[in-house]
């Protein structure tokens, strides 16, 4: 449990003592009211920023290889990560399905995607682990 948690659990604990000596309904509505403000505070330091990254799987790890699914013919190795407004002279090469990648790097948050620094034959760029329709692009090996 972090330091949150376990300064919540403490602070509960003793208004759980203070309030003992009221009545066992008001005590267990206080206790549940109590846990449940400590969960939704211990889980809101725990996201990264969901509303950003509603998709995020992050299967893939630095040091590990990754496979360009079948779901796409090719996928855009880039020099920077992110996709929109992007001159074509940012995609180094495409990648086709199939071909394994390794992950040096990463991961890194743009448009609304996960980002990965990868390394394939002679080329290092930075590759998405799945499209804006969720669909994914690469997966672990």
């Amino acid at each position: 449990m972090s330091g949150l948690g376990y300064q919540l659990g403490k602070l509960l604990g003793t208004i759980v003592v203070t309030l003992s000596g009221l009545r066992k309904g008001v005590y267990i509505a206080i206790a549940l009211l109590g846990l449940v403000l400590m969960l939704l505070l211990y889980g809101s330091v725990r996201t990264n920023n969901p509303k950003s990254f509603p998709f995020s799987p992050h299967s893939l790890q630095v040091g590990r290889n990754a496979r360009v699914t079948n779901s796409a013919q090719e996928v855009n190795m880039r020099q920077t990560s992110g996709y929109q407004n992007k001159p074509r002279s940012d995609v180094i090469v495409t990648v086709p399905s199939g071909e394994v990648v390794k992950i040096v790097g990463g991961p890194e948050h743009s448009d609304n995607l996960t980002w990965w620094f990868v390394h394939w034959g002679a080329y290092e760029g930075w590759m998405a682990e799945y499209t804006a329709g969720k669909r994914v692009l690469l997966e672990p090996t």
